[in-house]
């Protein structure tokens, strides 16, 4: 009521808004328009987030928050939103914050479209530079649009009938069946509210008295400190102290918005001998909730102000607020050994022998049981402990009788647990991340799902490698690429799916699954449900450190299981358990007539655990599982039948599809979808007897490529042109260029080679595409190595190499790569020399799906981690087939070890010998990039000598 009748006051009288609200900025116009002297509220995030008039809004199809503040005559939005600006527009603003700090404004946005709880708005606000995450909607647009004002004050009302009706239900739970009981809740303290069973005590090591010059507190907050400060003092919080020491006072934002006055007693705690008592670990609290239906939590009103202080302690805790010097009588906020106070005081008054259901955190307490009738009979039992003990409870935030508890991050329901869907929400509404800071917040955040997603080390391999080499608090921008960003929304992907874990019970054996990467380890924790299906307990992952990146495969399998022992040892020691590997490290560490020093301590390391071993095939392996583990059941898989017709249509489809492929390229991705007897036979006679493959052959190759190593995709390019080639009297290039690690190329079609040209194909085919690479390496042609392209290359922070002159080793990977796209080319064109262009996009396809020996697959299926699926693919009704990450990640690592070794033996046997009469090709060098350099209607006369032939 009071907040309506200051929006009518203000609106209706339009008279200047009084300083009354945190960080008020003063915004003054030197235009002659309405609003000249004009506030701007920028609070907090912390502040704002609980607001209820913090809206959720769209500009077009950004989605973004929108706070509705009756106390801002002007409409602003932060720069890092991206709206459109008005560079017409002028406009001359001066913001002046509370403290004096100019902030300037940066212009004003193009008129935009806002639609905020069913509205359409029409806003154009002015631009600042801040950190903040929403904007805000001032006086200027509240003036033209007052039904936006009603829908807040019908949501404020809402929510209030809501709280109401919440702490009604509460008090009768209270008055109904717990009569007698009814004194112990109260909602403010008084004299009376202290319990005598501790004093807290501040040890201080030999110190003369810190004092801390006392620090201004804001205008606009001194009257609710004013309050407070009366309000501890007619409570007997605090009184008034003759003592030399003296802390800061500090003001601290609460949820709701309101203000809490805290002591800044970081001076005192590092003088104080701390207190060693343990506080209770968050996933124990969550282990002893298995098989509990039936939930209270409890809140001590101001909880440490219910402890008294020890006399010598009081004079340490002195403040002063404007001509008064105080210290406290109760413990205080903000004390380094308050915590651990407290919880000696919870669990003297629930001892564990006695108060099985009951489990204290701080000033928090859980009541757990089976069924309400339990349930009703503990509860009498804590509030008689709670009388005893003298404590107080607030009404307001205890809850009686839920089915559901939500606590620290976690929502537990029978048997479940499930992580705080408030939390879900923040991470789903995080944008990509743009500097090193916020990349570190994001991930900071998806650390809270790491026991729900056992493999989220691996998926977050990306990002965390961007964070290599910065500063902890760096603000520096980051380039993202294209594998980073698919990683950001993996992420984003698994953690809004329902992650879900079993509450464990140690009446069922437990089950351990363990895997290894080539960038982290990972297991899975479950047991077998009582209706037969396998449910995840917890999960655990880590990221190898570069030492261990280097063991074999079978170390690293062997690493995975012994930490996972570890990190499980309070599940695993003492109780038989089952554990699952898709390797037989175990064996290869039993039977090994020679261990290393390292497999005798993990041997050593497992012999303490009981266990039995079940080796899984690597697809059976579910550890990379993201939200949950169901039944394994063994993979069932049918077989259609093939016709004649459907054979030949399969065949000719994905022959043209991969640029007339060969043999092995094709049975590589027809395996993929399709199986019929005899199919490697088919295929390899449909190569045979295609005229065009024939025509075109192939010339021994004799490379000898430099090997170059990457970690990711988009890391380093090699770039090429191949021509010039007519088309139609016309002379043309193609630029060619190709990812190390992926193995994908992109190609585009140029008219000249000038840097301009070459430039904008960069940019639109790998810029754009992948993001910016650390390097690019070239030959020494002169359109590369011309003074422009530096200065581009140096623009744009992209290291440039080039190979010596007439040294192809350095660039072998886009030479062999312009062979194998020529080849492809030249057949999907059918050599005719006008046809090419139109060809040059079907060719970079087919490029990208044929199996590279590197890579151990395609790049296209590398990159989109799924099969192609080409139009016979939907004629037969085939379904998309994803690929699992991981095991093209394994694949690559083992094949690219093998490739390096035998780089340099890429070529190919072909037939020597020949006899009378044999229909041949003869080959005889090309006059155009077009031609076929295979020339048929030659036949074998005679054999001269033992490698040469009449035809």
């Amino acid at each position: 009521k009071k907040e309506k009748e200051k929006m009518q006051k203000k609106f209706g009288k339009n008279k200047k808004n009084d300083k009354n609200n945190l960080n008020a900025i003063d915004a003054q116009e030197d235009s002659d328009e309405e609003n000249k002297n004009g506030l701007v509220y920028l609070l907090s995030n912390i502040r704002v987030k609980k607001s209820l008039f913090l809206k959720t809004g769209m500009i077009g199809s950004q989605k973004l928050c929108v706070l509705i503040d009756t106390g801002a005559d002007i409409s602003v939005a932060p720069l890092h939103f991206k709206i459109p600006r008005n560079e017409s527009a002028i406009v001359n603003v001066r913001m002046k914050s509370a403290c004096g700090t100019v902030i300037l404004a940066h212009g004003r946005a193009k008129r935009q479209k806002l639609n905020v709880m069913g509205l359409e708005i029409d806003f154009e606000p002015i631009l600042i530079d801040t950190e903040l995450d929403y904007i805000i909607l001032g006086a200027d647009v509240i003036r033209k649009v007052p039904e936006i004002l009603t829908k807040c004050i019908q949501d404020l009302q809402s929510h209030r009938l809501q709280t109401i009706a919440d702490e009604s239900k509460t008090a009768a739970i209270i008055n109904d069946q717990f009569p007698d009981y009814k004194d112990i809740f109260k909602n403010e303290l008084d004299h009376t509210s202290t319990c005598k069973s501790i004093k807290h005590d501040i040890l201080v090591e030999n110190t003369k008295p810190i004092y801390c010059k006392p620090a201004r507190i804001p205008m606009h907050c001194e009257e609710e400190v004013d309050k407070m400060v009366q309000n501890y003092l007619k409570n007997g919080i605090i009184r008034p102290s003759n003592s030399p020491w003296n802390s800061r006072l500090r003001l601290v934002p609460k949820k709701d918005g309101k203000i809490r006055v805290c002591l800044d007693f970081r001076p005192l705690n590092l003088k104080t001998i701390k207190d060693r008592y343990p506080l209770p670990r968050i996933d124990e609290i969550l282990d002893k909730l298995n098989g509990a239906s039936v939930f209270s939590t409890l809140d001590a009103t101001s909880g440490y102000f219910q402890i008294e202080m020890t006399e010598k302690s009081k004079p340490l805790t002195a403040f002063s607020y404007k001509r008064g010097h105080y210290e406290f009588n109760k413990m205080a906020m903000g004390l380094c050994n308050a915590p651990a106070t407290f919880q000696r005081l919870m669990d003297s008054i629930f001892p564990r022998d006695k108060f099985e259901f009951v489990l204290p955190y701080l000033d928090d307490l859980i009541v757990f049981s089976k069924n309400e009738a339990d349930h009703k009979k503990h509860l009498k039992l804590v509030f008689e402990a709670i009388k005893k003990a003298n404590i107080v409870l607030k009404e307001s935030k205890c809850q009686f009788f839920k089915d559901e508890l939500l606590i620290l991050g976690n929502r537990v329901s029978k048997g479940i647990i499930r992580p705080d869907p408030a939390k879900i929400k923040t991470i789903r509404a995080h944008s990509l991340p743009g500097t090193v800071k916020d990349l570190r917040s994001f991930l900071g955040l998806v650390n809270f799902c790491r026991e729900y997603l056992p493999h989220l080390t691996e998926m977050a391999h990306p990002l965390y490698s961007l964070l290599c080499g910065k500063r902890q608090k760096s603000d520096c921008k980051i380039t993202h690429t294209a594998e980073t960003k698919q990683a950001f929304l993996r992420i984003k992907e698994a953690i809004v799916q329902d992650l879900v874990k079993a509450q464990p019970s140690l009446d069922k054996p437990f089950i351990l699954t363990t895997d290894a990467s080539e960038h982290g380890i990972g297991a899975i924790l479950s047991q077998t449900l009582d209706n037969g299906k396998e449910m995840m307990v917890s999960a655990f992952s880590k990221s190898l450190e570069p030492a261990q990146k280097n063991y074999a495969t079978t170390d690293k399998e062997l690493l995975a299981i012994v930490k996972a022992f570890d990190h499980f040892r309070h599940y695993l020691l003492g109780k038989e358990f089952l554990l699952r590997t898709d390797h037989k490290s175990l064996t290869y560490l039993h039977t090994c007539k020679n261990p290393t020093s390292r497999m005798l301590r993990w041997a050593l390391r497992i012999q303490e655990y009981q266990f039995k071993v079940e080796y899984l095939e690597g697809p059976k392996n579910f550890a990379d599982s993201c939200s949950r583990i169901n039944l394994i059941k063994m993979p069932t898989k049918s077989t259609p039948m093939f016709d004649s017709d459907d054979k030949m249509q399969i065949l000719k489809n994905y022959h043209e599809s991969l640029g007339h492929g060969s043999a092995n390229n094709m049975s590589f991705a027809i395996t993929k979808r399709y199986q019929w007897q005899n199919m490697h036979d088919d295929i390899i006679n449909y190569c045979k007897q295609c005229i065009i493959c024939q025509k075109e052959g192939y010339e021994r190759l004799h490379t000898k490529n430099k090997v170059i190593e990457t970690e990711r995709s988009g890391q380093i390019w090699e770039i090429d042109l191949i021509g010039s080639i007519r088309s139609k009297k016309k002379k043309y290039f193609i630029f060619m260029a190709i990812d190390h690690h992926s193995k994908w190329i992109e190609t585009k079609v140029i008219p000249n080679k000038t840097p301009q040209q070459i430039q904008k194909a960069i940019r639109e085919k790998i810029f754009e595409n992948h993001g910016k690479p650390e390097m690019i390496l070239s030959d020494c042609g002169k359109e590369f190595i011309a003074e422009e392209m530096e200065k581009f290359f140096k623009m744009e922070c992209v290291n440039h190499q080039t190979g010596s002159p007439y040294h192809h080793q350095t660039t072998g990977a886009v030479e062999r790569v312009n062979l194998t796209f020529m080849n492809k080319l030249r057949k999907l064109s059918h050599f005719k020399r006008d046809q090419w262009k139109e060809k040059v996009e079907v060719a970079t396809l087919a490029v990208n799906l044929s199996f590279h020996r590197a890579l151990g697959t395609s790049p296209y299926i590398w990159r989109y981690k799924m099969l192609p699926e080409l139009e016979v693919d939907d004629v037969l009704g085939q379904t998309r087939i994803f690929v699992n990450e991981k095991d093209l990640v394994t694949k690559r690592a083992t094949l690219w070890r093998k490739y390096k070794r035998n780089i340099i033996k890429g070529s190919k046997e072909i037939r020597d010998h020949l006899s009378p009469e044999e229909k041949v090709f003869i080959y005889r060098p090309r006059k155009h990039k077009m031609d076929h350099g295979w020339q048929k209607g030659y036949r074998v006369v005679k054999t001269i000598g033992s490698d040469a032939y009449l035809v």
